[in-house]
């Protein structure tokens, strides 16, 4: 059963990251919910997440940290930004967010430093990069009369699955999709709104039986 949203642990900062350096973070719980932060020690961190998400109910079921960076609270404003463009905050706290796939968030962490607008003048504008990554194909789109109506369902290597849209006009070549239900392939994710996203194919596809979805 999962957990209910109203029942997530208060951010706390028993240790917060100097000004200077620290490493940023991500944590993603059973329900679903994503938070990101930064911090001076790890190790402490996570066990503090650990520790308050049992007392309500909550397992921790992944982590990302960061290398030590330099200017910790700004990367942290900037990935909270990010998060807040691609998901939805929570009513727990400015930390928190919904509809952000975790390998999605880690590829955002991962490349904070080019988030940041190339015409913003103080800093804190920002816009999500394009994410590179590994999907299988869960879900096609409907057809109808005049053609697909619908997007695509990526299953990313987090377990999440996005509804994606393919601009690309060889997608209904001879009057069928080449990609099927089972199909691998790397794809460039931009996002176009909350949990929906426009993919190019990186490579040709790899096919495997229907079979492996569930191995």
């Amino acid at each position: 059963m999962i957990a209910s949203l109203s029942r997530m642990p208060r951010p706390t900062r028993p240790n917060p990251a100097p000004k200077s350096s620290g490493h940023l973070y991500l944590v993603q719980f059973d329900n679903g919910v994503l938070k990101a932060g930064c911090t001076a020690d790890p190790a402490v961190r996570v066990e503090q997440h650990n520790r308050d998400a049992g007392r309500y109910g909550l397992t921790v079921v992944k982590t990302w940290m960061s290398d030590r960076v330099d200017d910790t609270r700004t990367q942290e404003a900037r990935l909270l930004a990010v998060l807040e463009r691609l998901g939805r905050r929570t009513h727990h706290g400015r930390e928190y967010f919904t509809s952000v796939p975790f390998s999605i968030a880690c590829y955002q962490a991962e490349h904070i430093d080019r988030v940041r607008r190339e015409r913003c003048c103080c800093g804190k504008c920002v816009d999500p990069v394009c994410v590179i990554a590994d999907a299988t194909v869960v879900g096609l789109p409907v057809r109808t009369g005049t053609g697909p109506d619908g997007d695509f369902a990526l299953m990313l290597g987090c377990g999440a699955t996005v509804s994606a849209s393919f601009s690309d006009p060889d997608l209904e070549a001879g009057g069928r999709y080449p990609l099927r239900v089972g199909d691998r392939l790397t794809v460039e994710l931009e996002t176009s709104g909350v949990g929906r996203w426009i993919a190019f194919p990186c490579g040709d596809p790899v096919s495997e039986p229907p079979l492996a979805l569930g191995d």
